[in-house]
């Protein structure tokens, strides 16, 4: 799927590219503000909090008469130790130690938005949010001979909304140029489906916002 999305935003980049148009490409420092995730007992004592990334944006100008602003965001945490399994002797019940399960929490957002220039190095944008989320449970080193791992991986499409705050400074002059740029973002998610493959998910939502800072060229 992130592959696929990549793939349409390249396309997308190629299109009616002007010297009014911009790419942006920058890594994100993140945050989850609230997450649906730390209140799962499955998770323990842990939380989700550190959330980084990455982002690809393509942003044009009066496009079908609007500031256009179209953004890929790929971010994931690995949280270590979520739960302890119990090992047991092989030929009774003895407890003779334990292994532990991860929680990977990993988005694929597509940020739509317009954006409006307060002046020639400021802007603001909001829009709506599309993602695709998967929530995993590892074992990577099962207690087996040889060693096995294990993957529970819980697929959903979450909408949302999101709204950002932009400062660039040119590094050059002239029609085209290389820039810097920092934004503060907020994205708000609410899941609306899930791949649910035999699991009963009926009390079960993700309800997640996030906060990010990019940093870029």
């Amino acid at each position: 799927m992130k592959n696929n999305i990549l793939l349409l935003l390249l396309i997308l980049f190629c299109i009616n590219l002007q010297a009014q148009n911009k790419l942006f490409v920058s890594y994100n420092p993140g945050f989850s503000l609230y997450n649906s995730e730390n209140s799962m007992k499955i998770i323990g004592d842990k939380h989700v909090g550190w959330f980084p990334g990455f982002s690809i944006a393509y942003e044009a100008e009066s496009l079908l008469g609007l500031n256009i602003h179209l953004e890929y965001n790929f971010a994931s945490k690995r949280i270590y130790d979520v739960q302890d399994f119990a090992r047991t002797n092989s030929t009774g019940p003895e407890i003779i130690g334990t292994f532990p399960a991860d929680l990977i929490l990993a988005c694929n957002n597509v940020d739509f938005a317009v954006y409006f220039k307060a002046n020639d190095w400021l802007s603001f944008s909001t829009g709506p949010t599309i993602s695709f989320v998967t929530r995993s449970i590892v074992i990577d080193d099962l207690p087996y001979s040889p060693p096995e791992s294990f993957e529970d991986k819980l697929a959903s499409l979450c909408l949302g909304v999101n709204g950002s705050v932009s400062i660039e400074v040119p590094l050059q002059t002239g029609s085209q140029y290389i820039f810097l740029f920092s934004s503060v973002k907020l994205r708000y998610l609410h899941s609306v489906w899930f791949d649910a493959k035999g699991r009963k998910l009926d009390n079960y939502y993700q309800s997640f916002l996030f906060s990010q800072l990019n940093v870029g060229l």
